[in-house]
């Protein structure tokens, strides 16, 4: 890539149909995430649509830009599309993914910082469905990088789907399994929508907050530990655990995995609620 301006430092993830791979301008020195995908690997397979619809999200986040929603970078900085291959520019910001610092435990457990990540996701999403009008659809610590401030940004929209847009039932697959909400898992689900990604950030909260995953399966025949949150008994199993997070999150995430996606709370309840309040 020398002679486009951008020089290679590593290639991040090889992917079937491209890779993803972090650049130095040579010019400036800044660094980027160029996503690389195979044009002939892409026209033979349901990855095409799924490029467009990243594309999408990425082109209509640097028209609408919010500081918790990943942007394409400026057209300047974005490579020709070639014969063989078309690309997309983004900025690399150099916190990582929010599962890395899940891990390394820099962000964990029930306190200021945390809530601000919270908030942060909460409020990218929120913009990704009422400005870009998208749903995310893998919502997961994966799927959210971080600058060096530990401010978060929601990113890889390779999932995602026009607000609305008819859900097809093979698409039960999408996404993380653990994250994967119960009208996806159980075929129930008819439309792309918000409250799918409401459950899935539920499940990234409890994962912030306390390290741990709160059930393999949302499924109440399946896993006791679904039953118990749909049955308003998170305080139980997190005592269980011995991990102790304030009622107001409990609370909150309780209503954000609630198994009908109808009765789930929406973004507009989530960012009011008292455990969210008064974050600066």
């Amino acid at each position: 890539m020398k002679h486009t301006g951008f020089e290679i430092v590593r290639v991040i993830q090889r992917k079937l149909h491209g890779d993803v791979t972090l650049v130095k301008c040579a010019h400036s020195g800044s660094s980027y995430i160029i996503k690389s995908e195979s044009k002939d690997l892409l026209h033979t397979s349901n990855s095409s649509t799924e490029y467009n619809h990243e594309f999408a999200v990425l082109h209509r986040s640097r028209c609408d830009p919010h500081p918790n929603v990943v942007a394409l970078s400026k057209e300047s900085e974005q490579l020709k599309w070639c014969p063989v291959n078309r690309y997309m520019t983004m900025p690399y910001y150099k916190g990582g993914d929010l599962l890395e610092a899940i891990k390394a435990k820099h962000i964990l457990g029930d306190n200021l910082q945390t809530r601000k990540v919270c908030q942060g996701i909460a409020e990218g999403v929120y913009h990704l469905h009422n400005n870009l009008l998208y749903a995310h659809n893998d919502i997961s610590p994966e799927n959210v990088v971080l600058t060096a401030l530990g401010v978060p940004l929601i990113c890889d929209f390779e999932q995602s789907l026009p607000l609305g847009t008819f859900w097809k039932p093979e698409r039960r697959f999408s996404g993380k399994l653990n994250y994967q909400a119960p009208e996806v898992f159980h075929c129930r689900k008819k439309y792309s929508c918000s409250a799918s990604d409401v459950y899935s950030m539920g499940v990234t909260f409890f994962a912030i907050l306390t390290g741990l995953l709160p059930f393999d399966y949302p499924d109440v025949k399946l896993d006791k530990r679904y039953m118990h949150v749909q049955n308003g008994r998170m305080d139980e199993l997190l005592r269980m655990w011995d991990v102790k997070i304030s009622k107001d999150a409990i609370d909150l995430m309780t209503y954000m995995l609630i198994d009908d996606p109808l009765q789930r709370k929406d973004l507009d309840y989530i960012l009011k609620h008292p455990w969210l309040q008064h974050v600066q």
